[in-house]
């Protein structure tokens, strides 16, 4: 996707892991450098407005790799669980048969 100069914003930051996830998001409207706590870390990157919504809409299958967004497929749902009734009248067909069997019909 290609930006201008009017899409950054030089107050988003983001810290990534190593697959460049994100890890923490900063602005420098709140971590304005006023204490040692409110200072946005060293290996924060700097982002464009539209790289940081790609970013937070995108949770958590969003990575940033060499300066761009990446956005991964999500794995394929997991199929649902057995339903437990199903395994209840498996039982119970199985009591009744051994009834039948043990009543001689």
């Amino acid at each position: 996707m290609a930006e201008t100069q009017d899409d950054r914003l030089a107050n988003r930051f983001g810290v990534f892991d190593a697959n460049g996830a994100p890890v923490a998001f900063y602005s420098d409207d709140v971590w304005d450098g006023s204490h040692e706590r409110l200072t946005i870390p060293a290996n924060a990157v700097a982002l464009t407005e539209v790289q940081y919504r790609e970013l937070l809409n995108n949770q958590p299958w969003s990575r940033f790799v060499n300066g761009e967004v990446v956005v991964l497929d999500p794995p394929p749902p997991q199929p649902p669980p057995p339903n437990p009734l199903d395994a209840i009248m498996k039982t119970l067909d199985q009591i009744n048969l051994r009834l039948e069997q043990l009543e001689g019909k």
